[in-house]
């Protein structure tokens, strides 16, 4: 019997590479790792929607823009009132000829 031949769905290999050939043990393996993707699918995600949860906020971050913005490419200068109360302008790249 060629090694191919020999392997059956009731074999699994670990992380350091052993063959265990118990088909109990294998059910075992296989049922757990079933057991907790239904968990995770089933349970977590569609019986408590899981994917819907949300958290409030903890802790606040404030800015003060102070000066102005100089947009090269369309030759536009912006100030703080261009902005308004609810936006923030940062510069993230800048490219030098």
């Amino acid at each position: 019997m060629s090694e191919f031949e020999s392997k059956s769905w009731w074999h699994y290999s670990t992380a350091k590479y052993i063959t265990v050939k118990e088909k109990p043990l294998a059910f075992v393996h296989y049922t757990l790792q079933l057991g907790i993707l239904l968990y995770i699918f089933v349970f977590t995600l569609w019986y408590r929607q899981g994917y819907q949860v949300t958290h409030p906020g903890i802790g606040a971050v404030v800015t003060k823009v102070k000066g102005a913005a100089y947009d090269s490419y369309s030759k536009t200068v912006f100030d703080i009132y261009d902005f308004g109360n609810s936006s923030l302008f940062l510069k993230i790249s800048e490219v030098l000829f």
